[in-house]
């Protein structure tokens, strides 16, 4: 049985009722669970800054690799199984990663939004 079930069973017959926790005992808790909340809320924010740095990194390295593709030959970019057709692909993938990246990004920053507030 639930500790408050007991207890409300074997209470005085004068009703009378023995806080298990002081209202100090509450305070200082909830106190303690706000400065948790606020570096929680730090380490997200710092987080989300590091992963809009990484996607931010990953758009400058998909352009640089684009830009080395146009500036090729046509004949060079069309080898079949080239190192142009890799550079094609792994700009593709950096760029990918970085759109993805923006789902993490959004979902901190909805945290931050919307929790602890």
């Amino acid at each position: 049985m639930d500790k408050a079930v007991i207890d409300e069973l074997f209470e005085d017959a004068d009703q009378t009722n023995v806080l298990r926790h002081s209202d100090e005992e509450l305070k200082a808790e909830l106190n303690e669970s706000a400065t948790a909340a606020s570096a929680v809320m730090e380490s997200v924010t710092r987080i989300r800054d590091e992963l809009k740095e990484l996607q931010k990194q990953l758009g400058c390295r998909a352009d640089e690799l684009e830009d080395l593709y146009d500036d090729l030959d046509f004949s060079q970019q069309t080898i079949p199984g080239g190192p142009a057709a890799e550079i094609s692909d792994t700009a593709d993938e950096f760029r990918s990663a970085a759109a993805e990246l923006d789902e993490a990004v959004d979902a901190l920053s909805d945290m931050l939004i919307f929790r602890f507030k």
